[in-house]
């Protein structure tokens, strides 16, 4: 007879994660290893740009928008709506260009 300790197969229950963040898929965006953070990057014309690690895919994503219309203009597909990016005349929001560059140094580890 089996033992008591045992469990049949079908009385075991796969373990699932909770919906997270991380259910959301996001151009530019990936896992950044063990610690857990968002890792944003852009390759355009032949480069990487490390845009830094952010702590949700989401924020991850909006650094990514943002350097993806700098560097390529307001045709390109953005990850969320393109007109939280750009001014009435069709320019990269001014508050949003200052952000970045303020930011530049510390999410590249000093590099441009």
């Amino acid at each position: 007879p089996p033992s008591p300790c045992t469990t049949s197969p079908s009385s075991v229950t796969a373990w699932k994660p909770l919906p997270s963040d991380s259910d959301k898929v996001y151009t530019g965006v990936s896992r950044s290893g063990v610690n857990g953070r968002w890792r944003a990057q852009l390759s355009t014309r032949g480069r990487t740009l490390h845009l830094g690690t952010f702590a949700t895919a989401a924020e991850a994503a909006r650094a990514w928008d943002i350097a993806a219309v700098e560097e390529r203009g307001r045709d390109v597909v953005t990850n969320f709506d393109i007109s939280d990016y750009l001014d009435s005349d069709g320019s990269l929001r001014k508050d949003l260009a200052a952000a970045r560059q303020s930011r530049g140094r510390d999410a590249n580890g000093g590099r441009e």
